[in-house]
């Protein structure tokens, strides 16, 4: 994905690299499949009530784990030199990141009170729904740096 990202993507290489590692899933779940002991039971993600729960874990992931480089990037930019970006310093930009890890993990605390009143699947919507409302948010206020909360 770094590839395609850095060469574009109509780089060959970058496509031959993505699809081998696509490839390699099919003998890596056969092995894991036949395993009498497996460290991810395949079986269990082949479930379809195991199916929202993965994709609301895919997404989390992404988020949690795919944000914070963009998020910095914006933070840091200066939108005199690039036409976006707040031009913040290192040091207010990563506050912004903690009270947004802070947001997420008070998210997750919450989840037992909120799976309680809306069952797991209506719990993890809303959830959902929450944070697409808090990346909505940048669309009309995506100039806008705003005071650090949730």
């Amino acid at each position: 994905m770094i590839m395609l990202r850095l060469q574009g993507v109509a780089s060959m290489p970058a496509w031959v690299l993505v699809v081998s590692g696509v490839a390699l899933l099919v003998p890596w779940w056969h092995f894991e499949a036949r395993h009498r002991d497996p460290m991810v039971d395949v079986h269990l993600l082949a479930h379809p009530a195991q199916w929202s729960i993965q994709v609301t874990a895919l997404l989390v992931g992404m988020s949690l784990l795919g944000a914070q480089v963009p998020l910095t990037t914006y933070f840091r930019s200066d939108p005199e030199v690039n036409g976006f970006g707040f031009g913040i310093s290192a040091a207010e930009g990563s506050l912004r990141l903690a009270v947004y890890v802070a947001c997420l993990a008070l998210g997750a605390l919450t989840l037992p009170l909120t799976s309680r009143l809306l069952g797991s699947r209506g719990a993890m919507a809303a959830g959902c729904v929450v944070y697409a409302c808090g990346y909505a948010g940048w669309l009309p206020l995506h100039d806008s740096e705003g005071k650090p909360g949730c």
